[in-house]
């Protein structure tokens, strides 16, 4: 960069996305994403099967995959591709936007914006959530249409691309969001509906269900984002790309993702966007869970389409602290199924990952087939004189009906809140008074990811426009505008009108991408503002702007103001929309997509609680679960006229759920859930009863006790919009009610149809009140689930047996983490059922409130440091919080009852005691919420171990020479801290500690708690196992406590809530030691004392006396012993595990060879030198590594194991493995190939 200016140019590393875009567009130059398309004529690809148009998408795409070296495909990983020149593959920028109209981006570019030159603008349309407020599918899709149109428009014309980061489907879960703008809003029904008319119009149609040449190009890629449970940027110091959504399958069945599965499954759209956040632990982009089992499996995305990394959201895994490196994560990511990285960590990485064995060539020919794939079905490699998107020139763009449908889509969605009869005014020859920060907005109007629209017209101007005289004052300089130095001539302009029309409310300065709002207040002074301008006595009409909402109470409350309207970001004809709406040209049938909650609603709940349902901690989210008294509901809208209702159709008094479950087979729909409730829609009879012609949209409503409990308060189960009915006129309106739409999901996220009954409604104006059309129907016979998701689909494998699903999988990982504390002294401990309990239960509720659940003497010093953690940023759970009550109680529960119930220690996560506490307890990082372990140590020696430093060891192995050590599996310690002061250490007696240590450990499950399955499995278990040992050997430290219960694995990517129902090595799960209590690291060779450990038959520590009887030594040699005794609990773990599908051993024990431990130098010997080659040391003379197992016996072999009737595994220094087919008493062994192990 040249220039005299001293200011540092800007890091991208540092902007937010939007920035990004801003810089990038500035950089290009006018040529645009596509300066050329392959010559499949008479360029070097013309006898490649990829311009060969009679052969499918698919094998065009590996055709030309094929020509790649891997420096071709590692050039073309990211988002911005070079191509490659030798094959006359031209350059290609896969990321462009089009939200709500064509927008700018690296990829999608304009000629000279406002020079009314072609391709110097295009249609804008409202933001999302405007057009969400319309209940309009068909004006949805026909929005979809124009936008996906004028995208290839600019494609064609050499500008954009042809694949479009759109549509943003994320539910509008918290007011405080700053993308909700963005969205649909928060109805799980209404976001898919939006997300199917959106994408099958931008996309032209479902032609992604043809294979073939013969199958119709799509006009455009549409994108949904941002996958999964993505609603947060930046609150009170936690950002997008830290964050760990903690969410139940319940909620993620049922809120969080069946817009995706509309997107991919139903609409067929040809890409996703996996998002900067983690679920569960795990990020979404690293997440093979999400994208494979789920996306992949069980939504079906296909072979030509592909998933993309939100921008630099590969980069991030690292901030989520899930792996150590770049090449680690671009690794992990492109496993999880992420084929685009829009950044450059695949670039900078993949050849490290190549070389270290990370991944293979293979895997990165997936990707680029799967994006080249859509390329192929863009019509990308053929000739244009065959595709009719190719003849669009720029005379399709911002065309007469485009220009209308932009604004009747703001016309629409406005919504009117409040009306004393002002409006619509009555005439257009008024002096206004037009005050507020948005009276003169032009791009303002346009939200976030716009484009150049070809015009703008501000409030201001919409008023000229339509001949009112016009006093103009902004009263406050922005939104945000704490100042009263405006109100003196906004006041002055009110009181010289005949009428006062205030324009204000949020805008992209306080919400957008990477800026969460922190209060929903009206901001800066603009209330103190409408207060004054009501005290003048003139006519006032407020307009609230934005996507967010804000609380409207005062203004709902005052009677001088007479009339309120939502009117959003309404883009280019904005301000002619909101003019015809308040003078009556158009009247108002937009409702309410979300909530308006009180101001103090933010204080009620924190950003970062995922969970809806409500809680002694929450009120609950959305209109569905929300107890509170919302200050406009969701579906709140008023009207000009009055309208009355009666069921012409109405639903059946009942129907039989095994023959809905028949009839939905028998129709051909492609899913039981899609079909309609009674084969044909409910019928409404809508009349208008006043004077004026109005749309009117009708929403309606159910609920039913039927299912889990609690039960939403209302859902949504199907709408319509019934289109300019005249004065006294009537229509028919049809409501098409899925079995979906009435089905809920139950704790494992099936989606279920219960018997019981359903009442079912349609208001006029979303209050639930007044006139409205109410009837019911029950559903009888036996409940039926239908979406299953532990099917094969869902799962990936089909041998998972549903007994590993018990507690379920998909539980809140926060509240499992926690319960593996507990466990690491009690392995075989079950949440206690109806029939019996862990604990006993109390003989009178009166004798202790939290009796017998109340704290144990040894979490008694825990709760003693509750404030002390928590100054250090950590948080116990609510049992250790000064001045607890058990959370049943409060709920009205006694613990009796409480403890009747089988998931007690899941529903009330403060009723389960540490059962380790005494030295290990769970905990949440503050900062991230982050799910740690806290351990207290004793800084005074060990009565037992007085050599060993626990300590000492663990700063050694965590120092960040050797956390970076592949081989080091030993848990880590990721911070630590003395504590000695009188005050911090009161209640520290009980464990008899004149000081102490709290170390913080990132959580570890039990390492036999996912099922062993595979082969490669256990194989991989004894190689880390083996590999850790010797790594602690070469560093001169013995364990000296190895148990089962010491062996654990990373929980970091294994919580029970998402990736449980994987196998361990699809996972990557890492095994690691723990309890370095009774460790020791010497600084010679020598002998030990006598550690009484679990297991005591270690034959160097006992003597045969003259008469045969052993006698304890009490010395032996630490090192030998942690080899025999690793040797141990692998032998008899693998010796006598049972396979879930069989009775045979997994490994069974009349093995050609038995373990010896006769190895053991009696302990007169010279103690023997530090191992260089521990690791062969250890597999030799601990002789785990000699298995013998019978694929035939599983039913399954995995590819890439040995064919034949055995599978011999030797561990030759762990180097490789020989797979050879064994026949047992021949003595014969045949090589059948080798495997890296």
């Amino acid at each position: 960069m040249s220039g005299t200016s001293s200011k540092s140019p800007i890091s991208t590393s540092e902007m937010t996305i939007q920035e990004k875009i801003i810089w990038f567009v500035l950089s290009l130059t006018v040529t645009g994403a596509i300066a050329a398309f392959p010559d499949c004529t008479n360029g070097p690809l013309a006898n490649n099967t990829v311009c060969d148009t009679s052969a499918n998408f698919v094998d065009r795409a590996k055709a030309l995959v094929a020509e790649f070296t891997v420096a071709d495909m590692i050039a073309n990983t990211g988002y911005q591709t070079p191509g490659v020149p030798r094959l006359g593959l031209p350059p290609y920028i896969w990321w462009n936007e089009a939200l709500h109209g064509y927008a700018g981006s690296p990829g999608s570019s304009f000629t000279a914006a406002g020079s009314g030159l072609n391709y110097s603008f295009a249609t804008s349309f409202p933001a999302p959530i405007l057009l969400s407020a319309a209940f309009d599918d068909q004006l949805i899709h026909d929005i979809g249409t124009v936008i996906g149109t004028e995208a290839r428009v600019f494609s064609n014309g050499g500008h954009a691309g042809l694949s479009f980061f759109t549509p943003n489907i994320n539910p509008f879960r918290d007011p405080r969001w700053g993308r909700g703008q963005e969205t649909p809003g928060e109805d799980p029904l209404h976001i898919g509906r939006y997300t199917y008319a959106m994408v099958t119009a931008l996309q032209g149609g479902l032609g992604s269900e043809l294979d073939g040449a013969h199958g119709k190009y799509l006009k455009i890629v549409a994108d949904c984002k941002h996958y999964a449970a993505y609603d947060l940027e930046n609150w009170e110091g936690i950002n997008r790309s830290t964050f760990n959504a903690i969410v139940s399958l319940q909620d993620f069945a049922e809120f969080y993702s069946p817009s995706f599965q509309t997107c991919v499954r139903d609409a067929k759209a040809a890409s996703i966007m996996c998002s900067f956040n983690a679920v569960n632990g795990v990020p979404s982009c690293a997440s093979e869970y999400l994208m494979q089992n789920i996306t992949r499996d069980f939504f079906g995305l296909g072979n030509d389409q592909w998933i993309t990394a939100d921008c630099d959201a590969v980069a991030t895994i690292l901030n989520h602290q899930y792996t150590n490196s770049s090449v680690n994560a671009s690794a992990i990511a492109l496993h999880a199924g992420t084929d685009i990285d829009c950044g450059t960590t695949y670039l900078d990485s993949f050849q490290a990952a190549l070389d270290q064995g990370l991944i293979k060539e293979s895997d990165i020919v997936q990707a680029m087939v799967r994006r080249y794939g859509s390329l192929v079905r863009l019509g990308y490699f053929d000739s244009p004189e065959i595709q009719p998107y190719r003849q669009l020139d720029f005379s399709a763009v911002n065309t007469p009906s485009a220009q209308h449908l932009a604004y009747i889509s703001a016309v629409e969605g406005i919504t009117l809140l409040k009306n004393d009869g002002t409006l619509p005014l009555k005439s257009t020859n008024l002096t206004v008074a037009l005050i507020g920060p948005w009276a003169n907005a032009t791009s303002q109007m346009q939200s976030n990811y716009n484009g150049a629209a070809p015009f703008l017209i501000s409030p201001l101007e919409g008023f000229k426009n339509a001949g009112f005289k016009v006093k103009f004052a902004n009263g406050t300089a922005n939104v945000s505008d704490t100042s009263t130095s405006g109100f003196s001539a906004a006041l002055e302009a009110a009181r010289s009108a005949e009428v006062i029309v205030f324009v204000g409310g949020v805008d992209d300065s306080i919400e957008n991408e990477a800026l969460d709002r922190t209060s929903i207040a009206w901001p800066g002074s603009q209330l103190e503002l409408i207060g004054r301008l009501a005290e003048v006595g003139k006519p006032l009409i407020v307009l609230q702007m934005g996507g967010g909402q804000v609380d409207n109470t005062q203004l709902k409350a005052n009677a001088s103001i007479n009339g309120l309207l939502w009117a959003g970001y309404p883009s280019q004809s904005g301000g002619t929309a909101i003019v015809d709406i308040l003078t009556g040209k158009q009247a108002p049938a937009g409702r309410l997509p979300v909530t308006q909650y009180a101001a103090d609603y933010v204080n009620q709940v924190q950003m970062t609680d995922m969970t809806l349902r409500p809680s002694s901690t929450s009120p609950g989210r959305t209109y569905k679960w929300y107890t509170g008294e919302a200050v406009y509901p969701f579906g709140f809208g008023l009207h000009y006229t009055h309208f009355s209702l009666e069921w012409a159709r109405p639903p059946r008094s009942s129907y039989d759920i095994q023959e809905l479950i028949a009839a939905a087979k028998s129709s051909g729909v492609a899913h039981i859930d899609l079909a309609l409730l009674d084969n044909s829609a409910f019928e409404l009879r809508v009349t208008n009863t006043g004077s004026v012609a109005s749309d009117y949209t009708a929403l309606l409503f159910s609920h039913t006790t039927a299912g889990p409990t609690p039960a939403p308060i209302k859902s949504l189960i199907g709408y319509t919009r019934v289109k300019d009915l005249g004065a006294r006129a009537s229509e028919t309106a049809e409501l098409n009610v899925t079995l979906g739409s009435i089905a809920r999901a139950d704790e494992n996220g099936n989606s279920v149809l219960y018997p019981g009954p359903y009442s079912v409604w349609v208001d006029v104006d979303g209050t639930g009140q007044g006139e409205m059309a109410l009837t019911s129907f029950e559903l009888t016979g036996r409940q039926e689930t239908i979406i299953l998701r532990g099917t094969k689909k869902y799962l990936r494998r089909a041998e998972f047996s549903t007994r590993h699903l018990t507690p379920p999988y998909f539980v809140d990982c926060f509240k499992r983490s926690r319960l593996n504390v507990n466990l690491l002294q009690q392995p075989n401990k079950m949440a206690p059922s109806s029939s019996s309990s862990f604990f006993p239960l109390p003989q009178s509720e009166t004798d202790d409130p939290h009796h017998p659940l109340g704290l144990t003497t040894e979490e008694k010093q825990w709760a003693d440091l509750y404030p002390y953690l928590e100054r250090r940023g950590y948080q116990l759970r609510a049992r250790y919080r000064p001045g607890w009550v058990g959370s049943w109680l409060k709920e009205g529960l006694t613990t009796a009852e409480m403890m009747m119930r089988p998931t007690w220690s899941y529903e009330f996560d403060d009723a389960e005691p540490s059962s380790g506490a005494l030295t290990v307890i769970d905990a949440v990082r503050t900062n991230d919420g982050t799910p740690v372990a806290l351990k207290l140590i004793s800084m005074s020696p060990s009565i037992i171990t007085p050599d060993s430093n626990e300590i000492e060891i663990l700063q050694y192995l965590s120092s960040p020479s050797l956390a970076r050590d592949p081989r080091n599996h030993c848990i880590q310690m990721i911070d630590g801290f003395q504590v000695f002061t009188p005050a911090e250490m009161k209640g520290l007696g009980a464990a008899g500690y004149s000081n102490a240590f709290i170390a913080v450990f990132p959580f570890a499950r039990r390492w036999k708690e996912l099922p062993f399955r595979l082969a490669w499995e256990a194989l991989d278990c004894v190689r880390q196992l083996l590999e850790g040992l010797a790594f602690l050997h070469e560093h001169n430290i013995a364990h000296r406590d190895i148990r089962p219960e010491n062996l654990m694995l990373d929980a970091s990517s294994q919580c029970f809530s998402l990736t449980n129902p994987l196998d361990r090595i699809d996972t990557g799960v890492r095994y690691i030691f723990i309890d370095l209590g009774s460790s020791t690291k010497f600084t010679e060779p020598r002998l030990v004392q006598f550690r009484d450990g679990w297991f005591k038959e270690i034959p160097e520590i006992y003597d045969i006396d003259d008469q045969g009887n052993r006698e304890r030594t009490r010395f032996y040699e630490p090192f030998k012993a942690d080899v025999y005794v690793l040797g141990v609990v692998l032998d008899n773990y693998f010796g006598k595990q049972v396979h879930p599908k069989s009775p045979t051993p997994l490994f069974p024990n009349e093995r050609s060879h038995t373990f010896n431990p006769s190895f053991i130098r009696p302990s007169s010997e010279p103690f023997p030198p530090i191992h260089k080659d521990h690791l062969a040391y250890a597999a030799s003379q601990a002789r785990v590594g000699y298995f013998y197992w019978g694929l035939s016996e599983f039913g399954f072999v995995h590819e890439g194991d040995c064919v034949g009737d055995y599978f011999y595994l030797e561990l030759d220094g762990l180097d490789e493995v020989g797979c050879k087919g064994f026949v047992e008493g021949a003595g014969v062994d045949v090589d059948v190939g080798v495997l890296r192990s």
